[in-house]
């Protein structure tokens, strides 16, 4: 882009996949803890607890996790 042009205006699907990834990973966490239940501490384990196997909501959270990343890589592509 040469100096002085105007800025390229943002698809609006950019701005949706950016800001429904934070609430995307964010919801995977809550429901995969909850379905953990009393084994699972946020305070002291990462979300990678609640992606293994045999965690009780790792489904869940993985898809949580590759929702997070289709909207990163939609957002780069914006």
């Amino acid at each position: 882009m040469i100096y002085g042009d105007p800025m390229r205006r943002v698809p609006w699907w950019t701005l949706l996949s950016s800001g429904l990834a934070p609430v995307a990973l964010t919801a995977g966490w809550v429901v995969a803890g909850l379905m953990a239940g009393s084994s699972y501490d946020p305070a002291t384990q990462t979300i990678s607890v609640l992606a293994a196997d045999g965690a009780p909501g790792a489904w869940v959270m993985t898809a949580a996790l590759v929702v997070l990343g289709l909207c990163h890589l939609a957002t780069a592509w914006g």
